[in-house]
């Protein structure tokens, strides 16, 4: 996503702008075996909720005079709420000759970015600028009150080991049941 929003003014005597990015987003991604459910599979069963958001938010403003006084501010808002969840629900049978695997990811790249310049060349100049980033996450992989079970008669499979390497998740490589979640 990019958003990019500006203001531009010029005047003989007093100039104000002023340039506002807003960006609200809510995010709701379910991956779910429902409660109660019997599953049955030869191989793996995968339950896998993924989100990714690349975002870019862009305020400028730029006032410029050659009397008294020019005045430039900007503002880039960022409100990003999401909700990422992989779930086997309550009192379900699920059963993989091979693997299962329960994973929920929520990945986030947000830059704001906010520049306000005042230019007054007969007297003076304010520019000012903020950057708001509010984020919420909730990323959860589950299983309820449930039987699974997993015989792991098939290739291992990446699951998070709940470390990070250079930012990054660490993954290692098993067989039969593998529950995780990721955030970052």
């Amino acid at each position: 996503m990019r958003v990019v929003s500006g203001a531009l003014g010029f005047s003989g005597q007093f100039a104000a702008t002023g340039g506002v990015s807003v960006i609200l987003v809510e995010l709701d991604t379910k991956a779910e075996i429902a409660g109660s459910a019997k599953v049955s599979a030869a191989k793996d069963i995968t339950v896998r909720a993924y989100n990714e958001e690349d975002i870019i938010d862009v305020g400028i403003s730029v006032a410029g005079t050659g009397g008294a006084f020019a005045l430039g501010g900007a503002a880039a808002v960022l409100d990003l709420s999401n909700t990422t969840r992989a779930l086997i629900g309550e009192s379900a049978t699920i059963k993989a000759g091979g693997n299962l695997a329960i994973h929920a990811e929520d990945r986030t790249d947000a830059d704001l970015i906010a520049g306000g310049v005042g230019l007054g060349f007969g007297g003076g100049g304010i520019g000012g600028s903020i950057g708001v980033s509010l984020l919420s996450k909730d990323t959860v992989a589950s299983i309820g009150a449930s039987t699974v079970g997993a015989l792991g008669n098939a290739d291992t499979f990446p699951i998070f080991n709940g470390n990070e390497v250079n930012n990054q998740a660490a993954i290692e490589s098993i067989r039969g049941v593998g529950v995780s979640s990721y955030a970052s």
